[in-house]
Formats: structure tokens, C-alpha cells, sequence
């Protein structure tokens, strides 16, 4: 069993920066395909997959913002890591935002909102 939870950012961080990003919080393995990739944190055995969006909107529900996703990566939980998976997302958001500054907004599978960044300013709404 497992869990995912959704992070979608904004056209303010490219591809490359968010790959970097990844590898700065423990992934050793990208598996790139074409403009997105994937792979694991070998750790937690935590999956991801990024991939670019063209003029996404942004389908978190019940979250109003003014700004297009270039992005979305799905973080899949490994159930019996998830205290490493979330220690792992959480400094991957952290190294996002002082790598750029982005907007994003993380999400249980599009439903419940648990962070924000909108400006400089993050806002966590819930425990990962």
C-alpha cells in the first residue's frame, strides 16, 4: 500500500534546477524522459515522477491562486517508510524554495492541500 501526494510548481523553476533539487535531497538515479523524469530516494525507496505541464492550471481542490503550473511531481509513499518518506519531502521543499523562488502547492492526490509557497512566504496547512 502506499500514498502520493502531488506537488505542483510553478513556470518559475525549470526542469533542470527541480532535477538538481532531487539529487541534492538523495535521489541517485534519474531515469530522464524527454522533458520530466523519475526514479526513487533510495533511503526511503520513496517513487517520484516529474513531468512539465503546457498552461496547466492548478488542480489542487479548493485552492484559488493566479499563477500556471509549469510542473507537477508525484511523491508515491512507500506506508512502511513514511516517516522517512515525509523527513524526505519535506527538505526537498525546503531545498525548492531556497533554490528558487517558486510557487507551489502540495497536495494529497489533488484533494487536501498540506503546503504552500506562494511569494516567499510558505505556509504548511498540515503534517505531512
Amino acid at each position: 500500500m502506499s500514498l502520493m501526494m502531488m506537488l505542483e510548481i510553478g513556470r518559475d523553476a525549470d526542469v533542470d534546477l527541480i532535477r538538481s533539487v532531487l539529487v541534492r535531497c538523495g535521489v541517485d538515479f534519474l531515469n530522464s524522459k524527454g522533458e520530466g523524469c523519475d526514479g526513487n530516494f533510495p533511503d526511503s525507496n520513496m517513487f517520484f515522477s516529474l513531468r512539465t505541464i503546457q498552461s496547466g492550471r492548478v488542480k489542487a481542490e479548493d485552492f484559488e491562486c493566479d499563477w500556471d503550473v509549469g510542473a507537477e511531481i508525484a511523491f508515491v509513499y512507500v506506508i512502511s517508510e513514511l516517516e522517512r518518506c515525509k523527513q524526505q519531502l519535506h527538505c526537498f521543499l525546503e531545498e525548492l524554495s531556497k533554490a528558487v523562488a517558486c510557487n507551489w502547492v502540495l497536495s494529497f492526490q489533488f484533494e487536501s492541500v498540506y503546503a504552500y509557497r506562494i511569494g516567499s512566504s510558505v505556509n504548511w496547512l498540515r503534517e505531512l
